[in-house]
């Protein structure tokens, strides 16, 4: 068996730091509605690197529509229109450098659970006759959001009839005669 003569030799390493790992980019959690897209910009690092370019996932959950503008970063997500409220999704977006290095930063959007405390619809007083029927439109907040449906009471006085048109909330009520 041979044997070589050893010796050590210094040598100088330089390691360079990443771009991916001298930023951080970042987004807010945001909500929205069934169906409704919203956009979630790019807060986190706002002094990104001229070439910075962003990519959304391969994947998105069944129903998920998600599109990132590839210069700045914003996201636009938008759930599927039966999409149960309180359904959460984060959806990874590919950042890349001019260096090549690369990282995922998340986008959180959750399905709002609760429009009815953002309206307010209510109707006004009406009157009728014994037998005749009433129409009693809804004219409490105007403004409501697409989908929006309109059901009767379960339970009604005996005698009484109660039709809601369930689009628009008008109530047609038909006292007994």
């Amino acid at each position: 068996m041979s044997r070589w003569p050893s010796e050590d030799a210094p040598a100088k390493v330089t390691v360079k730091d990443t771009e991916a790992n001298q930023h951080e980019p970042g987004y807010e959690d945001e909500t929205t509605n069934p169906g409704k897209p919203v956009d979630v910009p790019q807060t986190g690092d706002t002094d990104l690197p001229d070439g910075t370019h962003f990519d959304g996932p391969g994947e998105v959950p069944e129903g998920w529509d998600v599109d990132v503008n590839p210069d700045n970063g914003t996201t636009t997500v938008t759930p599927p229109a039966d999409a149960k409220p309180g359904t959460e999704v984060e959806v990874p977006v590919k950042v890349t450098y001019p260096d090549g290095s690369t990282e995922d930063v998340p986008v959180k959007v959750t399905v709002d659970s609760n429009q009815a405390g953002e309206h307010e619809p209510g109707y006004e007083d009406a009157t009728t006759k014994p037998g005749k029927p009433v129409d009693v439109p809804q004219t409490g907040d105007t403004d409501l959001p697409d989908g929006t449906h309109f059901d009767g009471p379960s339970e009604v006085p005996e005698g009484w009839d109660v039709d809601v048109n369930p689009d628009d909330g008008t109530t047609t009520v038909t006292p007994p005669a």
